[in-house]
């Protein structure tokens, strides 16, 4: 099964794409399998980048929903959450590496979680429930394209490292 989501006129995230042209060809497909989340009913995988990748200046905006971390429903094939984790990628990170599923558990509650190690070099944790954003953190010493982290834990793009 091929999995293609694109946002069409009217639909959110259309406003993120320069036109509805530029949403249906720029990509954002998943290279690997998913987990499946058989207690929520939930199809958790990773997509790719927006194209053409290194020309950002032909795509302004954040590209929803691409080198995301996407929640559906399998029955209906519908978008539950998504988790941008390179918000208008210059850089082709990819979001695409399988999502794990696990549990937290203290003396009070038990969490779901899901955790990715994506392409950009950081390791991301959501609540698999409602794609909140619980912990970003990097994993490679020498990251140098972003300047931060924005209020939602995503990488924030360092404009000075953008491919010319």
């Amino acid at each position: 099964m091929e999995v293609v989501y694109h946002a069409a006129k009217g639909e959110a995230g259309i406003e993120t794409w320069p036109s509805e042209y530029a949403s249906e060809h720029g990509t954002g497909q998943p290279w690997m399998p998913g987990t499946y989340d058989p207690e929520l009913n939930l199809y958790y995988f990773g997509t790719g980048n927006p194209n053409p990748v290194m020309a950002e200046k032909t795509r302004k905006g954040d590209n929803l929903y691409t080198c995301s971390i996407v929640a559906l429903n399998p029955d209906t094939g519908k978008l539950v959450w998504y988790y941008q984790a390179s918000p208008h990628d210059v850089h082709d990170w990819d979001a695409v590496e399988t999502p794990v599923a696990y549990r937290r558990r203290n003396r009070w509650k038990t969490t779901q979680l899901l955790a990715q190690a994506s392409r950009n070099g950081f390791f991301f944790v959501l609540d698999r429930v409602t794609g909140e954003h619980i912990l970003t953190k990097p994993f490679i010493d020498t990251l140098n394209w972003t300047t931060g982290l924005n209020a939602k834990g995503q990488p924030v793009a360092n404009p000075a490292k953008y491919p010319t």
